[in-house]
């Protein structure tokens, strides 16, 4: 082996030393975006987490809301109710009170 046949091979070594750390650099590269990719989706994630917390929150708020306006409506109901037996037991006297004047205008 003479001095040519080496320096072939040193010039073959460093080329695939060059190619070896270009194709590297471009895994490093795309471990890179693969990284910040994940970064982006767990960042989105956690948002969606957020956002999902915020809306089971209104559901329970709108949900106890609801709850409440039917409790609300339930006693308007009772009163109504209440009012309508009043209503009832107000014109039964109000007869009476009426047939008693008619008695007593009769007399």
């Amino acid at each position: 082996m003479n001095f040519t046949d080496i320096h072939k091979i040193l010039r073959e070594v460093a080329s695939l030393q060059k190619k070896s750390a270009a194709e590297i650099a471009e895994i490093r590269q795309w471990r890179q975006w693969q990284r910040e990719d994940a970064k982006k989706a767990a960042r989105e994630m956690a948002e969606i987490r957020q956002s999902q917390k915020q809306t089971d929150e209104q559901f329970r708020k709108t949900d106890e809301q609801f709850r409440k306006t039917d409790e609300q409506f339930r006693e308007t109901d009772e009163q109504l109710k209440k009012v309508g037996r009043l209503v009832g037991e107000l014109g039964g006297r109000q007869k009476q009170t009426d047939e008693q004047f008619r008695e007593t205008d009769e007399q």
